[in-house]
């Protein structure tokens, strides 16, 4: 991975700044579909040559936010298509649809706090996005929240690099580091409400 980064950063380097913004929105919009895909330390990286005015911030955070909703709707629309023309055809035999429909309850009553913080979880933007679009929740308000949502992060990254990007090396550690530690926190929470909610119903019952 490092000796690719390396490579993206000097391919970057040698192109017009039109040309990386372009290649920006297309990386935001790809990591939606390909998480792996690492559009974060490629925003870190660019924000280092706002600071040499080789690009404009502005319109560096407009690409990655852009791209970003694009390809966070791209996956709505297919998690979409796979409720509508797959899962109640029953085409996924693993798959049991009663828990699937639980699980897009589940989705529909917090989906839209997971849309809010999804940037900010390592991994899962994809899934996220898929399980939006198969749980039907409004397109509209799940536009404007992963927007608002892009546009945060973005903003985060790019700042971050124009500030240190001296020690580019250090900061891309610490967002991994970040992204881990928050990803795990947000994932322990959400079982820990889960195994609370399934025991108070125990007790009840």
């Amino acid at each position: 991975m490092e000796a690719f980064l390396h490579y993206i950063f000097d391919f970057l380097g040698t192109l017009p700044p039109v040309l990386i913004y372009v290649f920006v929105l297309f990386s935001s919009f790809i990591e939606n579909i390909f998480p792996p895909f690492p559009s974060d330390v490629i925003l870190v990286f660019l924000g280092t040559l706002t600071a040499k005015e080789a690009v404009n911030f502005t319109l560096v955070q407009t690409s990655a936010t852009l791209g970003g909703s694009i390809g966070f709707m791209f996956m709505y629309y297919v998690g979409q298509y796979f409720s509508d023309k797959v899962v109640e055809a029953h085409k996924i035999p693993f798959l049991p649809l009663d828990k699937l429909h639980v699980a897009e309850r589940w989705f529909q009553k917090y989906g839209y706090v997971l849309i809010i913080i999804n940037r900010f979880l390592s991994g899962t933007r994809a899934i996220i996005s898929f399980f939006a679009g198969m749980s039907g929740i409004n397109k509209w308000i799940t536009l404007a929240l992963c927007t608002v949502s892009s546009f945060i992060w973005n903003y985060i990254l790019i700042y971050w690099g124009r500030e240190l990007g001296h020690n580019l090396d250090s900061v891309i550690v610490t967002i991994d580091k970040y992204s881990t530690l928050f990803t795990l926190a947000v994932t322990g929470s959400i079982i820990l409400y889960v195994l609370w909610k399934v025991n108070n119903r125990k007790e009840k019952e």
